[in-house]
Formats: structure tokens, sequence, C-alpha cells
């Protein structure tokens, strides 16, 4: 497995061209303000482990809680200012050593850093070389950190002397922004993905009869943590009905001979998300039954993968993707009727109701619209999205025949939007019949 040793001053680079473009979408003596995650307690004095704030760090790589960055523009110049933490070797006995401003501009590319505490003096007497107190109090700082509009609009009287400059909502430019990767973050996308189809290969040979879901979540665990890596979300591990549960997350159930088993999972790597799901008999070994839903599915996805390209909007694709369910159902008299009449009606929905995907990338369901007014979002080059059709089949279903009952699949891959079509990013991890067989052969 291949990690990727990041260059600092290819890192650096990147931060800085993200900063240009969002720049070039601000108007002269505009401000916008943008708040580190904070430490959350986990229980007294002890912390969950620290993730940055995901608009904090796409415009900044600065890694440490208890920052502010500020963006400001005028005709003559673009700023990047950062208040963060200085040095101290009191703190640093309990929780080590934090980077100091001198450090953050070398290594971070901004032009002017400040000592955190000097937010509390008015932002505009700091322009103006003064460090004369201001009214700004702790705990309004502290409600800032929400980062939201709302949030920062609480200091404006207090922070912002100089109303020539208006202070700006940067969450609509940031989102916008990200919804496009650059070179380096589909190479992070991708690493993320490799380190999933590793885990997932793992837990496919490894789960059988007689072994606990928490037992295959725990081979999925470990194989992230040994690439220092954390799960981008709570792995799902539902064995038979429990896959009739979209977003299972208890992993405790017993595996059982006959049924299938659905994992959700993916890695997060340097902040980026993975999302994979493949659905596999505990066996080893699909019944009759469940070749023909699982081939249906797969039918599915290959029509989305087809869909996605520049300028397809998202609903074209959904759309065709539940037509081929509805012909599918229809076909083996799971539903009755004319394919029109199930689509218009949407009695299709109980077998499958969900999207077919989402936009991927620092979130799992990353930001950024599906509906821009009244239109759907045209494809772009550069989007990464999920692609993840399902049909799930539970034993209260009135009127399906039996010998369905409890087969329950999704499969999910992750793409990325090219100039003529998609990149599966996922496409090594074994999806066929023939190939989810082969790979949970038992020695």
């Amino acid at each position: 497995m291949r990690i990727i040793d990041t260059d600092k001053e290819i890192a650096k680079q990147d931060f800085l061209n993200r900063r240009k473009k969002f720049f070039a979408q601000m108007q002269n003596d505009e401000i916008a303000m943008v708040f580190a995650a904070t430490k959350k307690i986990k229980t007294n004095d002890v912390h969950y482990k620290f993730r940055q704030d995901n608009n904090f760090w796409y415009l900044t790589g600065f890694p440490e809680y208890n920052a502010i960055a500020v963006f400001f523009k005028t005709k003559d110049k673009e700023e990047y200012w950062l208040f963060c933490q200085e040095i101290n070797h009191l703190q640093t006995i309990w929780d080590g050593k934090v980077i100091g401003c001198s450090k953050a501009k070398e290594l971070y590319g901004v032009d002017k850093t400040f000592r955190l505490d000097e937010f509390k003096y008015g932002f505009n007497k700091l322009m103006n070389g003064s460090k004369t107190q201001s009214l700004i109090e702790e705990h309004e700082i502290e409600e800032c950190r929400l980062n939201t509009f709302h949030g920062r609009e609480i200091l404006k009287d207090k922070w912002l002397d100089n109303k020539n400059f208006k202070l700006i909502d940067h969450l609509a430019i940031i989102h916008s922004l990200r919804l496009e990767k650059d070179a380096k973050e589909i190479e992070m996308l991708q690493q993320a993905v490799d380190l999933s189809v590793e885990a997932h290969i793992k837990a496919m040979q490894f789960s059988k009869p007689g072994v606990n879901e928490y037992e295959v979540a725990a081979i999925l665990s470990h194989e992230f943590n040994r690439h220092n890596c954390e799960h981008a979300y709570l792995p799902i591990v539902a064995a038979g009905i429990n896959a009739n549960t979209l977003h299972y997350i208890a992993n405790s159930s017993e595996l059982e001979d006959g049924d299938l088993i659905l994992i959700d999972s993916g890695a997060e790597y340097q902040n980026y998300a993975s999302d994979i799901t493949r659905t596999f008999p505990i066996n080893g070994k699909f019944t009759k039954e469940q070749k023909i839903i699982y081939q249906l599915v797969l039918e599915m996805q290959e029509t989305g993968f087809k869909a996605v390209k520049p300028g397809v909007a998202w609903n074209e694709i959904q759309d065709q993707i539940i037509r081929v369910l509805v012909e599918g159902l229809i076909n083996l008299k799971i539903l009755t009727g004319k394919v029109e009449d199930q689509l218009e009606n949407g009695s299709y929905k109980q077998f499958y109701p969900h999207s077919f995907g989402h936009w991927l990338g620092l979130d799992v369901h990353d930001v950024g619209k599906y509906i821009n007014g009244e239109s759907f979002i045209k494809l772009r080059e550069g989007m990464v999205l999920t692609v993840e059709p399902g049909v799930y089949i539970s034993k209260d279903m009135a009127g399906v025949d039996n010998k369905w009952h409890n087969i329950s699949i999704r499969i999910e891959d992750d793409v990325v939007v090219t100039k003529d079509g998609c990149d599966v990013l996922s496409k090594n991890l074994p999806k066929t019949i023939e190939d989810i067989e082969n790979c949970c052969k038992r020695n």
C-alpha cells in the first residue's frame, strides 16, 4: 500500500491557489472570518481527538484548534491574517507543542499572524497599528466559533469599527469552491479509497457464519488505524435483515449461514473521506435469488456510471437508474403493471427509498447544492460523488414472494467527473458476482 508523503511546499501552494479563488469572488472592501474547530471534552479534562473544521482547513491547511483566519480585500491588496495560539511552556507539558505565530507564518503562507488573545482588540485598531482595548469579551468570541454568519454578526459593531468594510458570509463561496476538486484533493480522495478497498477485501475474507458483526467492524478499524487513518463515518456492518435499516450501526448480530452481509465503510485520509459499500454472501456463495437481485443492482449502478458526465443534471442520473429498477422488478413479478405507471405512482420507493448518491470530499456528504433555484445542478469536471443504488426487500412487504424476503443489497462506489465521463476511484474492489465469490473463498 502506497502512502503519500505530502510535500509541504506543494501543499502550501495548493492552499494559496484556493485562497486566490476565494479572493476572486470577494468584492473590494469586504472581510471574511473563518474559525477553526474547538476541542471537545470527552470526560473531565480528557478531550476527543481533534479534527479541524472543513471550511477552515480548505483555505488554510492550518491544523490547530483555537485559531481564526481573516481575509480582507481592498482595491489595493488582498491579505490573509491568522490569529492562533502562541507557545506556552506550561500548556506544552499537558498538550504538547503548538506551532506558534512565527512558525505559522513561515509554514502556511500567512501574510500576518497574531496571538489569539489579540483578537480581543479591535480589528480596526490592529490595522492602524494600535492596540487599544476594545469591548469584545471571550464568550462572544466563543459564540462566533459556531462558524455561522449569524454568530459573527454579534461582533460586527464591536469588532469592525471601520464601517467602510462589509463583513460577508463566506460559506456560500467556500462551498461552491469545494464542489470542484483540485488535483491534490483527488489524490487524497484516491488514497482514502485505496485504503478502504484493502479494508473491504480483508472484511470479505474474514466474514463467515458464526462470527459477529462487531468482529468484522474491528477488521475495518484495524486496517484504517494501521495506516494512521480514521473511519470517515461510523461503519455499517449489517447481516441479514439488519441491511433493511439503511443507517444500521449497532453491529451486534451474529452472521448466519445463507444470509447476505452489507458493509458500508470508508476511510478518512488527510481529512478526505471515502464511502464504499459492498454486499456479499456470508458463506461465500450467492443463492439463485440473491444473484438475480444483485445483478439488478449492478445494472442500476452501471447505468449510473454511464450517465455521469459533464453537463448532465443530477436528477437525470436518478431517473435513469430508477427506470432500470422498475423494469427489473416488473420482469421479476415483484412489481406488476406498466413501467410508466409505476414510475408515476412511486411504488418502487419501498424497495429503493434513497437517492443514487451524494457529493464526496472533506465531508462524507460533502457541501454543495443539488438544486439551484428550480433547476438541478449539472455535473462539472472535478466534481466527486458516490453512485450507490440498492434494492431492499423485507419479509414485511405485502404481495412479495417469500423467496425474495430479506434480500437487501447496496453497491456503492466513489467517482470523479472527468472531461468525457467519470473515473471510478474504487474500481479495484471486487464487485461482480464471480469476483465477489472468489474473494470470499475459504481455504
